[in-house]
């Protein structure tokens, strides 16, 4: 099996990891469901994994195994399995509904512990210099537990630390946590 630039971050099967690079690699996914379909790459489900195989090689946004590697220690984001650059990454399937569905039946009040996940996520992401671009309702699942998980890291960006744009914006988002709701937070912050 040729792997070449196939990085893996958490153990998976020796069976699956040459089953799922096999298919890919050969554009067979009959043994895979779709369950999803973005700008960027096609999603699909095998096991418990879920596969996102990129549609360009080139794209700028290639980049969820390398953003999803700086996030492992937290479990808001999928266990990454292993990814090759451009091509495709293996990552956890995360059961639930997404937060557009789950806030369709309710008001997101500013205290909720949802919305506090949502401010942490920001600030964990703050705190690893990663700025999350593309945090929406749609890139965010309710798993069983109420808590919240990320399942699209592919427009995140990796910067360089920057301690005084850091500090001021720490500052400024604590003085707004407790007076507006997270997206008015979110937008302020970044």
């Amino acid at each position: 099996m040729n792997i070449e630039h196939l990085k893996v971050i958490h153990p998976i099967s020796e069976y699956d990891l040459r089953f799922i690079h096999q298919n890919v690699l050969n554009k067979n996914f009959s043994h895979f469901e779709k369950i999803g379909c973005g700008f960027v790459a096609n999603v699909y489900r095998y096991k418990n994994y879920a596969i996102k195989i990129y549609r360009s090689k080139n794209s700028p946004y290639n980049k969820d195994g390398e953003i999803l590697e700086v996030l492992q220690d937290n479990p808001i984001f999928p266990k990454l399995f292993h990814y090759i650059k451009n091509k495709y990454v293996v990552m956890e399937y995360i059961e639930g509904k997404t937060l557009s569905k789950h806030i369709s039946n309710f008001t997101l009040k500013r205290n909720s512990p949802i919305n506090q996940q949502l401010d942490n996520l920001i600030l964990y992401c703050h705190n690893k210099n990663i700025f999350p671009d593309d945090i929406h309702a749609k890139n965010i699942i309710i798993d069983k537990e109420g808590n919240i998980r990320v399942i699209d890291v592919g427009h995140y960006e990796l910067e360089e630390p920057n301690p005084l744009l850091k500090e001021h914006i720490d500052e400024s988002f604590l003085e707004l946590q407790n007076s507006i709701d997270f997206y008015f937070t979110y937008a302020c912050r970044y």
